[in-house]
């Protein structure tokens, strides 16, 4: 009988609140047609005043606006000021639920106005005391939730659709407690017991509070079914934090499942923490310290990718040894990963730029073969300066081009640039060859030379010999290189006491010396004499010359053979053959004979 009376009184609740929802329905449908019929008499009565006097009410320009959807809950309407307008009327109308907003005698242009999510139509009027113009309405436009994957990233009584949640539900998990999902829409009301609130159940339609069974009470409570009421106890399963101990919720946890969301359960203590293992930990921080049991980004370098090192439990780009590098920046060069130290760390060909430790193909011109230069780090074809062409080329317009313009784009022998002809030459003037040559048709010549004679300086023999003056036409002192043989002969007849009571008798006496003098350069061309071996002396076995000129009956003969001049350029003239005869009868010039 109690049921019965307590089915009878839920209909009858239920049939009142279905009665006073359609009233407050029609209510609200009267004051927005009042609202209308309140414009159109206002339109009316304009009208009338219109036709009453026409100067009284100047016709009004249609409103310009614009409207747009904001923060997935607003709309932000700015509205162009009409001439004559003193205030504006807003009608925000929804087509997709039973919103409708009206805001009247508005003087702000810009405003935003909080909506649920939906469609609208947006109507604007501008008024004056007397006036007012035709209505300008917007095209629909959408307000939607934020963006979204599938319903369960939108809050209760939304639903995913397009990329955003909107207004709606799938199934009765997508409406707020309380509300069961109907065609639809998130309406009051319940279908099964999961739709409640804790501590209520469903029934008829309807969460009515207390219990039937444990699913309608709280965690850490169990239904007393006797008098559908949830009291302290467990039936396996407790609040995050706890675990149950026969029907009783204690403190601590013997699995994940006790903890709350995030953490595990460390099985030795009995405690939740942030984790047990490695895989417990998010991929920003996947390493567990089995000390601390919280997760951090490393322990040590090896938790961390190469090239980078563990600092203060983060990983960072670094090194500390090779150890730590990729393949590809190999070393460890002050902290950091580079591909090369020195060239030797690169492949044949390339440069190590110390600045960034990288192998590349060049940093400078003179690292790039003859007829390319260096630009961003790679060889290119052609030249910027002379320096980048081969010789017996020049730099015009980025291109080695062949010839000349300076001395320096020219080899040697031919290191001399005919400016005239751009072409290299080995001399254009006789100051481009070297000394002792001279420039004929751009070619550096030297000229053979020969001896035209040789004279003495004096006719001494000894103690102060004569020096031997070479004379060679053309030719500079000092840079010709002179050689020949040379023989000297003396004779003289002496007389020489025998006996006491003297007979005299005559004798001759000979003697030779000869040398060589190798290729030497003379100074001034001129022979120093005293080179020769002294065999002239003044004393009782030889008399050649006695101190400083020749003895009565005595000659002196001097022959030169195989003389030659060799040139700057190494050429050798052909010899030739002196003689000067009888020094002592005062003859000091050679003379030619044939060899």
């Amino acid at each position: 009988m109690f049921y019965v009376i307590l089915i009878t009184i839920l209909i009858i609740i239920v049939i009142l609140y279905l009665v006073l929802r359609r009233f407050k329905k029609h209510k609200k449908h009267d004051k927005q047609e009042s609202f209308l019929t309140k414009t159109e008499n206002t339109s009316s009565s304009s009208s009338d005043s219109s036709d009453s006097s026409e100067s009284a009410c100047p016709p009004m320009t249609k409103v310009n606006f614009t409207v747009v959807a904001v923060d997935n809950n607003a709309l932000k309407i700015n509205i162009s000021p009409v001439d004559n307008a003193e205030s504006y009327d807003i009608n925000i109308r929804a087509t997709t639920n039973n919103t409708n907003i009206n805001t009247t005698d508005t003087t702000v242009l810009s405003q935003t106005i909080p909506v649920p999510l939906g469609t609208y139509v947006v109507t604007v009027i501008a008024r004056n005391r007397n006036c007012r113009s035709s209505p300008s309405a917007s095209t629909p436009i959408t307000v939607n939730g934020p963006a979204c994957n599938v319903d369960n990233d939108c809050i209760s009584g939304t639903i995913c659709s397009m990329g955003h949640c909107i207004p709606g539900c799938n199934t009765n998990h997508s409406c707020p407690l309380g509300q069961s999902c109907t065609n639809g829409i998130c309406i009051l009301g319940c279908q099964s017991q999961t739709d409640c609130p804790d501590n209520t159940f469903c029934r008829l339609g309807q969460c009515i509070s207390g219990c039937l069974s444990d699913v309608n009470c709280p965690l850490g409570t169990i239904c007393d079914v006797q008098n559908q009421t949830c009291i302290p106890g467990c039936n396996g399963v407790c609040p995050p934090g706890l675990h149950c101990n026969g029907t009783v919720c204690v403190p601590g946890c013997i699995k994940d499942e006790n903890c709350p969301t995030g953490q595990h359960c460390d099985t030795f203590n009995n405690t939740c923490v942030q984790c047990v293992r490695n895989g417990d930990c998010p991929s920003s921080t996947p390493i567990c310290n089995s000390l601390t049991h919280t997760c951090t980004g490393c322990l040590s370098d090896l938790d961390c990718p190469l090239g980078n090192i563990c600092n203060n439990g983060t990983c960072s780009a670094g090194c500390r040894t090779n150890v730590n590098c990729p393949s590809n920046t190999p070393f460890c060069n002050n902290g950091t990963c580079t591909a090369c130290r020195t060239n030797n760390d690169c492949f044949p060909g390339d440069i190590c730029d110390t600045n960034n430790g990288e192998c590349v193909g060049c940093l400078v011109d003179t690292d790039c073969p003859v007829g390319t230069f260096c630009s961003g780090n790679n060889c290119v074809t052609g030249c910027r300066v002379d320096s980048n062409c081969p010789l017996e080329t020049f730099c015009s317009n980025g291109i080695c081009t062949p010839g000349c313009h300076v001395n320096t784009n020219c080899p040697l022998p031919i290191q001399t640039c005919n400016t005239m002809t751009k072409t290299c030459v080995e001399c254009f003037s006789n100051t481009d060859c070297p000394q002792g040559q001279t420039c004929t048709n751009n070619i550096c010549s030297c000229h053979i030379f020969s001896v035209a004679g040789i004279t003495l300086s004096n006719n001494n023999i000894w103690p102060q010999t004569s020096d031997w003056v070479f004379n060679i036409p053309g030719s500079t002192p000092g840079q010709t290189l002179i050689s020949f043989r040379w023989e000297i002969t003396g004779n003289s007849i002496s007389e020489e006491n025998s006996s006491s009571d003297s007979s005299s008798s005559d004798s001759s006496e000979e003697a030779t010396i000869s040398g060589f003098l190798p290729p030497t350069a003379l100074t001034n061309n001129t022979f120093n004499a005293s080179q020769i071996e002294e065999i002239w002396q003044c004393n009782d076995s030889d008399l050649y010359g006695c101190p400083s000129q020749c003895q009565p009956n005595s000659t002196v003969n001097i022959l030169i053979t195989d003389l030659t001049i060799t040139n700057s350029c190494g050429q050798i003239s052909e010899p030739t053959c002196w003689q000067l005869t009888n020094l002592c009868s005062g003859n000091k010039t050679f003379t030619q004979i044939p060899c």
